[in-house]
């Protein structure tokens, strides 16, 4: 709602949920926020990440999560919430935030875009990014209260 008259922005969500959620409820009820597309479940999600300048994941409940990790992979400037592990870091475009409106709207608007996000090595933490590092991450989670 923050950015339906700025024809600037446009908002793609992916996921299994992403068709039959409230929040598309809402906006299909909406009918003057014209910038939103439901994409649903996908199989090719690395389609969907390159055609995306920013990858926003505004959780409330979220432990290590795997798509953004795989955004930041892609060169994507990643925004997660303050509610989401530390760990899941692995890029200096970056941002964790808490759930407020402004500071992400902030964020969005001020994010500078000009960087090339096929030279990986200039901003991904290529060790931390890795399988082996995120198993390793996975298995500390998982065992860490036993």
């Amino acid at each position: 709602k923050e950015f339906q008259k700025d024809n600037k922005y446009i908002f793609l969500f992916v996921g299994n949920r992403s068709n039959g959620c409230e929040l598309k409820k809402l906006i299909d009820a909406d009918k003057s926020i014209e910038n939103v597309i439901f994409g649903g479940a996908v199989t090719d999600v690395q389609d969907y990440l390159s055609a995306m300048d920013i990858f926003i994941l505004p959780s409330r409940f979220e432990g290590l999560p795997m798509c953004a990790l795989e955004a930041q992979v892609s060169g994507l400037y990643t925004m997660i919430s303050d509610k989401i592990t530390d760990e899941t870091q692995c890029s200096s475009y970056f941002s964790r935030l808490k759930l407020n409106v402004n500071d992400w709207k902030k964020v969005i608007k001020n994010v500078n875009l000009l960087y090339d996000r096929n030279d990986r090595n200039t901003f991904l933490d290529n060790d931390k990014a890795s399988a082996c590092n995120m198993a390793a991450e996975f298995k500390k989670m998982y065992t860490q209260d036993r």
